[in-house]
């Protein structure tokens, strides 16, 4: 009898702590979240109930993931994918929940994968897999999420066409199936609105169109709100639309600082450095960079500082620009310098390029190794020739 009313509170406790956590999570309190849930999944090991405890775990993983804890969620979904296609415990788990449970599994194995740089070819087939599995367990309309991170790998790739029709193609099977498991329609929105964002698309009014929508979506919380704003700062800065953009990015900037979420924080010190660097505000982009060169350390996923490194760089040649005197907006060279020219200033700054070079080769190969191509590396050879000529300009001068 004793042992039934224990099991029972111990039920009772992992529904109180999962609720508290799911308040948690619509406030964005990841780190808040984590904490509930890791006590409600270490209660839940001891009631020998699978499927509740995949619930927990998938949750306090989720916790995980939206924190930039990688390595740690990835072995949560490495297990749950073990569990789906085990013969004999994936025969005992056909409940739907727990199926919604070991399809995200699949997905968020392959986001984990791709930050912490596992090959892409590697995970596209881990979407193939779950696309399999998917039509074994008879859900084939639960395929929204696993289309749109192949189209995420497409883009990686730069595969840009493919990767649009696979997001577009994930979009239109959210809104017809919307209790997927996966990305909410927000999610959907701005993936495929960080995607038409991109220089190599420039899709900046249907970008416009997919961020507002999001921010009208129910359903959507604080990290959509969020990233809404981060893309439609994007989307202005395409345009050349300066005002709105930093506007929007300050409505990123303070929603990032009421969540807890790193990459965010981040993310959005970045758009703020590219508008006040396109803006010609070089003090403000400069502190801007400090900040994200902070935070993305502290995150210390490689895409983050890889992108961290190429801002300072290219900051550190407008800001070398500034010192000699010179357009921040044409990049081409003139024959001389004024006799006013900074060169001493300018000099520094070309050094402290050069380091920043450096500091970012290890990153850009380990980014293109997983990418299957030198696209980071590519982008690293442009600011290196951009530094040899500032360079040649100063010497030139010197001579004369």
């Amino acid at each position: 009898m004793s042992f039934l009313y224990e099991h029972e509170q111990q039920r009772r406790e992992v529904e109180e702590l999962h609720r508290l956590a799911m308040d948690a999570l619509r406030e964005a309190q990841y780190a808040t979240m984590e904490r509930l849930l890791e006590r409600a999944a270490a209660t839940a090991e001891r009631l020998d109930d699978l499927p509740l405890l995949i619930e927990e775990r998938s949750w306090l993983a989720e916790a995980r993931r939206m924190q930039g804890k990688d390595a740690q969620a990835l072995s949560t979904y490495t297990w749950l994918i073990g569990l789906a296609t085990g013969p004999t415990q994936s025969q005992q788990l056909r409940d739907k929940d727990t199926l919604q449970y070991l399809a995200q599994a699949f997905m968020n194995f392959t986001l984990c994968g791709y930050f912490l740089t596992l090959p892409l070819e590697q995970l596209l087939r881990v979407v193939s897999d779950g696309l399999d599995w998917l039509e074994r367990v008879g859900q084939p309309n639960w395929a929204a999420g696993l289309r749109l991170r192949r189209g995420l790998f497409f883009k990686a790739q730069q595969r840009w066409q493919e990767a649009r029709q696979e997001m577009e193609v994930a979009l239109a099977l959210k809104r017809r199936h919307p209790e997927a498991p996966g990305y909410n329609l927000s999610g959907h929105l701005l993936q495929l609105a960080d995607l038409l964002c991109q220089e190599q698309v420039r899709a900046y009014a249907e970008t416009i169109s997919l961020a507002e929508e999001a921010l009208v979506t129910a359903n959507s919380n604080t990290y959509d709100y969020q990233w809404a704003y981060k893309v439609l700062a994007y989307a202005h800065l395409g345009l050349h639309e300066y005002k709105a953009a930093l506007q929007a990015a300050q409505q990123s900037f303070a929603l990032s600082h009421s969540i807890q979420v790193s990459v965010s924080i981040t993310n959005a010190y970045q758009v703020l450095g590219k508008i006040y660097r396109a803006a010609g505000r070089l003090s403000d982009a400069a502190s801007a960079a400090a900040h994200q060169w902070r935070w993305a350390l502290q995150v210390g996923r490689v895409d983050g500082i890889n992108e961290m490194l190429i801002d300072c760089i290219r900051l550190r040649l407008l800001q070398t620009r500034e010192a000699c005197g010179l357009s921040l907006e044409n990049e081409e060279l003139p024959a001389v310098l004024l006799a006013m020219s900074n060169w001493k200033l300018a000099q520094r700054r070309l050094a402290s390029a050069r380091r920043l070079i450096q500091r970012a080769r290890p990153f850009a190969s380990q980014f293109d190794q997983a990418s299957g191509n030198h696209s980071a590396q590519d982008e690293l050879a442009a600011l290196d020739i951009q530094i040899d000529q500032l360079i040649a300009l100063l010497v030139k001068n010197e001579t004369h």
